[in-house]
């Protein structure tokens, strides 16, 4: 990548479309790696509480107002939680001045002046998420609790169009997911970014003692320190794996 275009990615994130500082917020080092991503596929795994939601929010609504005639996936394993996802999405773009651009407003769809479209979909329902093509941007939530099945049905959707950019995230869940599969296997070359809730700013050490204590050491491990759990009791050691930034993406689903 030439630096002419990386300039641009950059004054296009600083420009007054950023939908945080349009809503009075700032962006810690994780969510800012978020909103920054310019490849084609990104794997976060992340801890509860750490601010995810609102970042891909962010993410999708930028998208959005800079990319006319887009198509935006939001998807999650329920359509609650989809709809939550784009919610977010919704009180960023109208407490960030964009209300105006919202001409249409539905319970699991936004659509802009612009064209572009912002869809939630449930992970559940198979047959609502064919169809859909020339897809620009795919966010996946909470992936690891995703079945491979669908990520199979939505390969095609990303591989087919040039521009498309995949991002999913997670807390870990079991080894045995499609997440995990994508998280361990470096022979692909999907950009990983891991954010766990000891880094996190804004999470107070005295909360993270108390959920310690409350959910047995295993489990917050999974839930607050990005630890995949294996079958038994035992706790895979994340911090074994060594991740770091690749280049050239190619989406493996």
């Amino acid at each position: 990548m030439s630096s002419q275009i990386i300039y641009s990615e950059l004054a296009a994130f600083l420009d007054d479309e950023n939908l945080f500082a349009k809503n009075g917020l700032v962006s810690d080092d994780f969510q800012s790696e978020i909103l920054g991503f310019d490849g084609r596929g990104l794997l976060v795994c992340c801890a509860r509480q750490t601010g995810k939601s609102t970042a891909v929010g962010a993410l999708a609504g930028q998208h959005a107002l800079r990319h006319d005639d887009s198509t935006i996936l939001m998807v999650a394993p329920s359509e609650r939680q989809a709809r939550e996802l784009l919610r977010v999405v919704r009180k960023l773009l109208r407490n960030g001045g964009y209300a105006d651009e919202i001409i249409g407003d539905a319970v699991m769809s936004l659509e802009l002046r612009n064209g572009a479209r912002i869809i939630a979909l449930s992970a559940a329902a198979l047959d609502g998420v064919r169809g859909y093509s020339d897809i620009s941007l795919l966010i996946a939530d909470e992936a690891a609790f995703i079945s491979r099945e669908f990520f199979a049905v939505i390969a095609p959707m990303v591989a087919v169009s040039k521009r498309a950019r995949f991002v999913c995230l997670s807390t870990p869940n079991m080894r045995d997911n499609w997440f995990a599969d994508r998280w361990f296997d470096h022979g692909d070359d999907w950009q990983r970014i891991q954010w766990t809730a000891e880094q996190c700013p804004r999470i107070p050490a005295s909360f993270l003692e108390a959920q310690r204590r409350e959910l047995g050491e295993r489990v917050f491990s999974q839930e607050y320190l990005c630890e995949f759990l294996t079958p038994g009791d035992s706790v895979f050691d994340i911090s074994l794996l060594r991740i770091e930034p690749l280049g050239t993406i190619a989406l493996h689903v």
